[in-house]
């Protein structure tokens, strides 16, 4: 990535602590060893080092172009000719940029989310870099679209199981750490290195194990030095859904989340662009599963840091409410993606079901989030109007032939189309449409042959409407 002579910025994302400024410090040093490059500038914006001993705050050495352009002038020194001496340093830095005047130069902006205009700041870059020059870039934030961005999550297994072994045996407590407790560490850090770091650093303070989760409570420092200056530059709406995921620490189904923030944010804001948010911004992590569908979840440590801002949090009570709103679909493990979504949306409407005959909830407050899902979830609508049907009963038959209707414009399969044909016929039935009923009824028999009974039943029915039979006669002789 950085060696080849492609991809002029090439960007390393993820969040903090994952190990971004080391894995560059190790490319660096090994490209310091070949030719590629002539100079290699360092341009650290990192307010905060995060040392095995807790976060350190640190002044920043760059904040806009006019400090990187003075310090890149400050590091090239004499090399700097006499012509661009009489420019800006800004100006000299751009020039460098587009031209090779040293040969190629590899320059590296470490924390680039802390600098004061991050977007404008790369842009400037984005414009000015030419290759065979290349930047490379480590930020929390992915708002920056280089042509060769790359993600620095959580660690491997593997990776996680080494760094635990070896940072247990430098602080000599190996023989606390066994099997179990390897994998409890693993597991509650979702493989982040510093926090793993931090666990074991605690284990060597107190020389006992106890729950990671139960140490991590206790580090405020630590949880604000990782995730307070990422949660400021949220969006309301963004804030509103990290707040309300870190309330239910499970992996939730992104439509459902969705549908969850339009019953408070029906004006216009966009739920699916707030989730992208904390995406691009390392808070919150999106999973695929099988059927292609979107899981959310957020990790422990961002989840503990979420639980601190929602108990001082103004709009505290409606977002609890949200969170049991959720708790509704039932929790689900990274074991549980390969079921899909179908389970989830099922458990979640049967509970909505129940809530409405228990009067608990009402259904036409209800209507439009179960719609919404339906919408982008189509064997939903066969559900929803299985709830419509009992709920509204004869007052919502129309609903209930509308939502029939859009579960079949789904192309759902063979079987699922054949039941939907049946309720059609019944709700035309119990209206009377018997145009309609006969109608369901022969795309029902397209699909598989009907039984005699049912082939009894709707000739008597129709020859009971003999004004309709004798109406339509009339139209096919005119």
């Amino acid at each position: 990535m950085v060696a080849n002579d492609r991809h002029p910025i090439v960007t390393l994302v993820g969040r903090g602590g994952t190990g971004k400024t080391s894995l560059v410090l190790a490319i660096l040093h090994e490209m310091a060893t070949t030719t590629r490059y002539q100079a290699i500038l360092w341009f650290s914006a990192r307010d905060i080092d995060l040392t095995i001993g807790g976060p350190k705050v640190v002044q920043p050495r760059v904040m806009a172009e006019k400090d990187i352009a003075a310090e890149y002038t400050s590091l090239l020194g004499d090399l700097i000719d006499e012509v661009s001496t009489s420019k800006s340093a800004v100006q000299t830095m751009a020039e460098h940029m587009r031209s090779c005047p040293m040969g190629p130069t590899l320059f590296v902006f470490d924390n680039f989310e802390t600098v004061r205009n991050p977007v404008d700041l790369f842009q400037w870059i984005d414009t000015n870099i030419r290759l065979p020059n290349k930047v490379l870039i480590t930020s929390r934030f992915r708002e920056f679209k280089a042509d060769f961005p790359i993600e620095v999550s959580g660690m491997e297994r593997e990776e996680a199981e080494n760094l635990i072994d070896q940072t247990a045996q430098k602080l000599g407590i190996s023989y606390l750490i066994h099997s179990k407790e390897r994998d409890q560490i693993i597991e509650e850090s979702n493989g982040h290195p510093y926090i793993i770091k931090i666990i074991l650093g605690e284990i060597a303070n107190t020389h006992s194990f106890r729950k990671p989760s139960s140490m991590m409570v206790r580090k405020d420092d630590i949880l604000e030095a990782l995730f307070e200056r990422t949660y400021a530059n949220l969006s309301p709406l963004a804030v509103h859904t990290f707040l309300t995921l870190s309330g239910w620490r499970s992996l939730v189904p992104q439509l459902a989340v969705e549908a969850v923030l339009l019953r408070h944010h029906a004006d216009g804001s966009d739920p699916e662009h707030a989730i992208d948010e904390l995406v691009r911004m390392s808070l919150v992590d999106r999973t695929r599963a099988p059927d292609n569908t979107s899981f959310l979840g957020v990790p422990l440590a961002a989840a503990f840091f979420g639980t601190k801002k929602l108990n001082v949090h103004p709009h505290r009570q409606l977002i609890e409410n949200d969170i049991r709103f959720l708790q509704d679909i039932g929790a689900t493990a990274p074991t549980g993606l390969k079921e899909g979504i179908a389970p989830r949306m099922e458990a979640f409407f049967k509970k909505v079901a129940k809530r409405v005959s228990e009067g608990t909830a009402s259904f036409e407050e209800m209507r439009p989030i179960l719609e919404y899902v339906a919408r982008s979830y189509h064997p939903a609508w066969l559900l929803l109007a299985q709830i419509n049907r009992e709920c509204e009963g004869m007052n919502g038959i129309e609903a209930t032939a509308g939502y029939l209707r859009s579960f079949l414009e789904g192309s759902p399969s063979t079987e699922q189309s054949e039941e939907a044909w049946q309720q059609l016929i019944a709700v035309y039935r119990s209206t009377g449409n018997v145009i309609g009923g006969c109608g369901a009824f022969l795309r029902a028999a397209e699909i598989k042959d009907p039984p005699l009974h049912q082939i009894t039943s709707m000739a008597h029915w129709l020859n009971s409407e003999r004004e309709i039979i004798d109406r339509m006669s009339v139209v096919r002789t005119r």
